[in-house]
């Protein structure tokens, strides 16, 4: 976990991406919740109102769950950043490492930035 909290950090510097990384489990939340409860009870924690979930999880959510606790449940409308690939045409959906690979140390953060 240390390793990986390393990295995403690294990585938002690199990509100058200004934000506030906090660990679920610096919270006051119960780590055997289930997926849903665990979610909202992060957003209590942090009187959030709103909640963005990747689509994945549309087959687990329980929207009438998160309506109760008077939270907004939302799913990502995710639009890929084109970058230039070595290899051709462009294959979305990859990870930041494919975008660090390809881009130059110079253009890092300059296509989240638009």
């Amino acid at each position: 976990a240390e390793l990986n909290i390393c990295m995403i950090k690294e990585i938002c510097n690199l990509i100058k991406l200004k934000t506030n990384l906090l660990i679920s489990s610096s919270l006051n939340i119960d780590p055997n919740s289930t997926k849903n409860i665990r979610n909202i009870e992060i957003c209590k924690s942090l009187n959030a109102t709103h909640y963005v979930s990747g689509m994945g999880a549309k087959n687990y959510n329980n929207v009438e769950l998160y309506s109760q606790h008077k939270i907004q449940l939302t799913y990502q409308n995710y639009t890929p950043i084109i970058y230039p690939q070595i290899n051709g045409s462009f294959l979305s959906n990859l990870s930041v490492l494919d975008y660090l690979f390809n881009v130059s140390k110079s253009d890092y953060g300059k296509l989240f930035m638009q």
